[in-house]
């Protein structure tokens, strides 16, 4: 967009299979990028949601990168795993040649997974104010992943729409096979819900298209038009 620098491009290996990156190709997942002196941080979805809603394990692991981070969904970690190296030294970098007083991470479906935990890490490692903005995403962790999320991240805005069934996933308490015995798991939403309305029950793909999130977004503001020519090019999305 005008006025952003565009810093570095994140990859993961494709094809995605089973949320776990299976592969040698590279998918372009998100960027960084700078606009005075904040650094931004983006990241795309790539699943649908007749994908999300065929998954039917959700298996968590400890999380090895933040402190006291509680547990996340096994199928995240591996996708954060796989962009987080890179990651941390292009804001590094960034950090070490200019004066930076902000950070802001967005990302939308399984982006939106992403950006939490980006965000919460960041946070951590910078001492820089993070800002969280996911459009339609998915629980992440458990309720010590989320505690040490709010301890980390101050604004985080999670905006769902009342149709779309992937913020609906994964399910509150899962029942995993763990060492061949089953185990309960609980996940949890990170704050603050931020809901819209648009589509319908019936249309699972168009309730959770970024391009819906998009123009909802842009009717109920205060300049309908300005926050479109802001968004220009956001997925294709047009009007």
């Amino acid at each position: 967009p005008e006025g952003y620098t565009l810093q570095e491009q994140l990859f993961v290996p494709q094809p995605i299979s089973g949320d776990l990156p299976n592969g040698h190709d590279l998918l372009p997942i998100g960027y960084v990028a700078t606009r005075g002196t904040e650094i931004h941080v983006a990241f795309r979805g790539t699943r649908s949601a007749d994908e999300w809603l065929a998954d039917v394990n959700y298996p968590q692991v400890i999380v090895g990168w933040l402190d006291r981070g509680g547990r996340v969904y096994q199928g995240f970690d591996g996708i954060y795993r796989a962009i987080r190296q890179p990651l941390l030294a292009t804001v590094n970098t960034l950090l070490g040649a200019g004066t930076y007083r902000s950070i802001h991470v967005t990302g939308h479906s399984l982006g939106g997974t992403l950006a939490v935990m980006a965000a919460a890490e960041l946070a951590q490692r910078t001492g820089l104010p993070v800002e969280m903005y996911s459009f339609g995403a998915p629980r992440v962790g458990d309720p010590e992943f989320v505690a040490r999320y709010r301890e980390l991240v101050g604004a985080s805005w999670r905006i769902a729409n009342v149709h779309d069934p992937v913020p609906g996933l994964p399910p509150r308490e899962v029942v995993n096979l763990e060492d061949g015995r089953p185990v309960t798991r609980t996940y949890m939403h990170v704050p603050v819900l931020h809901v819209l309305r648009f589509g319908s029950d019936l249309d699972v793909a168009g309730s959770h298209d970024l391009c819906g999130y998009h123009r909802t977004l842009c009717a109920g503001s205060a300049d309908p038009g300005a926050c479109r020519a802001r968004a220009r090019g956001l997925a294709g999305c047009s009007g």
